[in-house]
């Protein structure tokens, strides 16, 4: 019995006059398979047959929007306020969304009352993404970047596929580094 063999590219050819090596391949057996595309630039895939793992590198994320948006309301309003109206925000939307009914002349509360939930989840999401980049050593808000591509780990198995994340994060004023590590499950 012949063993196939598949070869997978990863990197980016973005420039065409570039004659460096931002390709790798690897050949991975025929009974592993693999599903998902590996996406960012040059990549380093290690493949562990007997584990059926997977590890690479992922691409930063631009958390630039985000950011500013949290800076923003957390500078202007403060935590506790913007906790309150994120949290009231969302209450008072979700009774004028359900209050409204099929009645037509209430759709004005409808569309309202999905306004505030929408923007009772951005006050929310505010607060926590500063206190995820809140750093644990000099306790600086919004202090915390990512310094390096993420570490990304998928174990296939025959029903499902378990990614392990970690992001590398650094802090902007004291230089300390923390990274956070993310498990996610997929059933196939």
């Amino acid at each position: 019995m012949d063993k196939k063999y598949y070869s997978i590219n990863i990197g980016s050819n973005n420039n065409a006059n570039n004659n460096s090596n931002n390709e790798s391949s690897i050949k991975i057996g025929s009974e592993n398979k693999i599903d998902k595309s590996v996406v960012g630039n040059n990549n380093e895939v290690s493949f562990t047959n007997n584990e059926n793992t997977i590890h690479y590198y992922g691409t930063r994320k631009n958390n630039f929007l985000h950011k500013m948006i949290s800076e923003l309301l957390i500078g202007y309003f403060g935590k506790t306020k913007v906790r309150n109206m994120g949290i009231g925000s969302v209450i008072a939307g979700t009774i004028l969304t359900l209050s409204s009914g099929s009645n037509i002349n209430l759709y004005f509360f409808f569309y309202f009352g999905v306004l505030l939930i929408f923007i009772g989840c951005l006050f929310i999401y505010a607060l926590f993404h500063s206190n995820t980049t809140t750093c644990k050593k000099c306790n600086k808000e919004f202090a915390y970047y990512e310094y390096k591509n993420p570490d990304i780990q998928e174990i296939k198995e025959s029903k499902r596929t378990i990614e392990t994340t970690t992001t590398y994060l650094k802090c902007k004023y004291c230089g300390y580094e923390d990274n956070i590590t993310k498990t996610e499950v997929y059933l196939r």
